[in-house]
C-alpha cells in the first residue's frame, strides 16, 4: 500500500481493516487486496516515471502493506498490479465475476490516485462501487476531498465507515 495521507500518517488504516472483518463476517464476502508493485528493473513504468518518482519496487523498502492490515488466510490479493488502476492488466475481474460479486466496497490509498482509476474502470465494468470517505485518503486533503466529489456524480456512492455498516447491515463501527 502507499505511504500517501490525508493529512495524517496511515489515515484510515483502522477503518479499512474493521470494516473488511465487518463485510466478511457479515456477508461472507471476501476481502480483496491490490498492490501496485513495479519490477526492479523498473521496466513497467512507462509513463509514470515522468510523474512520480520512483515506487513501490519489489523486494524494497515501503513496498510492505501497512502495519495492522495484513492480510488474513482467507483474504484474497491481487498482485502484479502495476497501475493506478487495480483492473488493468490483473486478475480482479476475473476474481470478482468468479465469487459473483457485483457490489464493491473500496477504501485504501491514494483516493486521488489509485482509488479514482480503479473505481471508474469498476463502473464501466458495471460494478456498484461504495467509497468510504473515512477509509480513504489522498496525495493531500485537498486532492483527497476534490476527488471524492467527482467520483459521486456518476461512479460510486460515497460514504463514512459508520453510514455504511447501517447501510448494508454490517454490525456498528468499532
Amino acid at each position: 500500500m502507499r505511504r500517501c495521507h490525508a493529512g495524517r500518517p496511515g489515515a484510515g488504516a483502522g477503518h479499512q481493516h474493521g470494516l473488511a472483518r465487518r463485510a466478511q463476517a457479515g456477508l461472507a464476502a471476501p476481502v480483496i487486496f491490490t498492490q501496485e508493485a513495479h519490477r526492479p528493473g523498473r521496466e513497467d513504468f512507462g509513463i509514470e516515471r515522468f510523474f512520480e518518482p520512483i515506487h513501490c519496487v519489489e523486494g524494497s523498502t515501503g513496498i510492505e502493506i501497512t502495519d495492522g492490515l495484513a492480510p488474513e488466510p482467507s483474504d484474497l490479493i491481487v498482485r502484479a498490479k502495476r497501475r493506478y488502476d487495480a483492473f488493468l492488466g490483473t486478475e480482479l475481474d476475473l476474481v470478482l465475476r468468479l465469487h459473483e460479486i457485483e457490489n464493491l466496497v473500496v477504501v485504501g490509498v491514494c483516493t486521488d490516485v489509485c482509488v479514482s482509476a480503479t473505481v471508474q474502470h469498476a463502473r464501466n465494468l458495471d460494478y456498484r462501487c461504495l467509497v468510504l470517505r473515512d477509509a480513504t485518503a489522498g496525495t493531500s486533503v485537498e486532492r483527497h476531498e476534490a476527488a471524492l466529489l467527482c467520483l459521486e456524480v456518476a461512479f460510486a456512492r460515497i460514504e463514512t465507515v459508520d453510514s455504511a455498516c447501517k447501510l448494508v447491515g454490517w454490525a456498528g463501527a468499532a
